[in-house]
Order: C-alpha cells, then structure tokens, then sequence
C-alpha cells in the first residue's frame, strides 16, 4: 500500500494565496517520513515521521481524532522536533490507513498502539491526542502503562456516570462521488462546526480526499461507524498511573462542562484546573495552533530537556 503523491509546492502556493502566515507555510511544509506497520489483523497502520532519525530524543506520538488524519499535526509537530522525536498515526480506517470490515470502539483501537510502538523503537513514549485519539489513548495507558511515559488528551469528552448520558456520534452515509477536486473540496466541514481560518480548513481538506476511478472520495472509510460513547473510558481514566493533562480549548462544547473536568481531576488526585487553550474551539490545531502549541510546549519541554539532557537540542523556525 503507498501514500498518493502530493503536489506539496502547489498546495503551498494555494495556502499562501488564502493568507496563510508565514510560520504555518514553513510548518505545514516540514518534511515528513511516511511509511506503513501491519497490525495483529494485518491492517496497514499508516505512520508519519517528522524526525525519525533522531534517535536519542524521546518518542512523541501524536493521535488525531475521528475522521481525522495525521495532517492535524502538520502545524505543531515541527516546534516539537527540538525535543522529542515526533511520529503521527493514521486510524484505521481513516487517512492512508487500511479499511476493515468491521471497527469496535475506542477500546478495541487501543489494540493497534503497541504494534506501532514497536516500530518506533522507544519505550515508554510521551502521547498527544485529540478527541476520539484521547479516547484510545486512555485505555491503551490503562493496559500497558509500562509503554506510555506521559499522556496529554486534548478536547477528549470523557463521560462521566452521574455527569453525562450515553451520546452517539453522527453517521457518514453512503459513499458519494465528486466530480472534481474542487467540488468536494467546497463540501469540506469541520465536525462540529466552528469557526477555521481559511487556509488552515483547506490545508485538512486537501489531506483528506483522494482521487478514485471514479472521481473524488473522502479518505476516511464511510463505514466507519456513529460512535456510541459509554463510561469505559471513565472507567480507564481512573487508573491511570502516569502524569495526565486534559487540555481544555476554551470554547469548545465538547469538554467544556465544569462540573466534568472536575470529576476528572478528581479521579487523578489532581486539586488544580487543567490547561486551558484560549480563544481555541474543538479543534484547535485549527483555529488556535499557536496558542494550542505554547500550551503543549508549557507542559512537554521541561520533562524532554531532563530526558535529553546533554544532547544538542537544534532548532526550529517559529
């Protein structure tokens, strides 16, 4: 299985034409090492590298939501390269990752993480994720804490028993057929909507179609199921035994509700307020990824600079 070429200098030039600064045209267009690590089932895992070589730093893998692809870390992976040595997952199902037949919750796709641990070489490793990624992540550190040094969820509803219903996702539909790049480009949403600068909505959108015999399709699979979301997570969260942060994106619906955040500091011993992203919507790789990347800055580099001490730590353009 390969990853379809990308003509990366036109989408450049179509990024700036919509105003993109400067730091994101440079971030966006770091270069990335792409490459696939069968799972247990066989499913080709699509796993992106932004400084593979740098063996001696820490491991940092970073998990994007549903329906997502590791291209929601094209803006922030790069300001983490200094300290960590930065790879991105594909979901199955979703980005350049293989279809299934058949897909389970967020603790069945924790099955997939340490197949892909493996092929990073490092152990334990530092996790960031996103939504639905914070999800897996959870119960992946709850049954293999040994493997993950740090976990920061970012935006991830976690519901609670007493707190929070059973909620259900949204369902995709039939698989539809574009006629052109740009008409399905044009049909481009973010789930749920928000607020997005133009250019950062149509650097997701250019990294998650493809074009098909047909026409034009959506990367992700659209038999991936509406997600039933019940308090296994929950459940998971309150053992966990490394250092945790939720990261908060202020006006955000998804993990906003106060009285939530605070059972899950509870949960963890923790008697302060989690990290907060201001001015940030759910997804804030988006709308805010210079304030999300301080945030994650702020509680990353001091435990890679103890990790890495005496090595030369490089830089990077911001």
């Amino acid at each position: 299985m390969t990853v379809p070429s990308t003509n990366l200098s036109t989408l450049l030039d179509e990024l700036r034409a919509l105003g993109a600064p400067a730091w994101y045209i440079d971030a966006v267009g770091t270069p990335q090492r792409s490459r696939f690590v069968p799972a247990l089932d066989g499913t080709p895992l699509h796993l992106v590298e932004w400084n593979a070589d740098d063996h001696a730093k820490p491991a940092l893998l970073l998990l994007h939501g549903y329906r997502a692809n590791t291209h929601a870390w094209d803006a922030i992976a790069p300001f983490l390269m200094p300290w960590y040595r930065v790879a991105a997952l594909d979901w199955p199902g979703m980005g350049c990752s293989g279809h299934r037949s058949a897909y389970g919750e967020a603790g069945d796709a924790a099955d997939d993480l340490p197949v892909v641990m493996d092929a990073l070489g490092a152990e334990p490793v530092t996790v960031v994720a996103h939504s639905f990624g914070g999800s897996v992540a959870v119960h992946a550190a709850h049954r293999w804490p040994q493997r993950v040094s740090r976990l920061v969820v970012v935006d991830t509803f976690i519901p609670v028993p007493g707190i929070d219903a059973h909620p259900t996702g949204q369902a995709v539909g039939p698989r539809r057929v574009y006629a052109s790049r740009a008409d399905i480009l044009q049909r481009f949403r973010l789930l749920p909507a928000q607020p997005c600068p133009p250019w950062a909505l149509h650097h997701m959108a250019h990294h998650s179609v493809r074009e098909g015999p047909d026409g034009w399709v959506w990367r992700f699979d659209p038999a991936l199921p509406a997600r039933v979301l019940g308090y296994e997570t929950w459940q998971a969260w309150q053992a966990l035994q490394m250092p945790v942060d939720l990261v908060v994106c202020a006006l955000s619906l998804v993990a906003q509700a106060r009285q939530r955040q605070q059972a899950l500091a509870a949960a963890l011993g923790r008697t302060t307020d989690w990290p907060e992203v201001p001015g940030a919507h759910h997804h804030a790789m988006m709308d805010q990824p210079q304030a999300l990347r301080e945030v994650l800055l702020g509680l990353l580099e001091q435990p890679a600079r103890r990790a890495t001490a005496g090595l030369d730590q490089g830089s990077v353009s911001r």
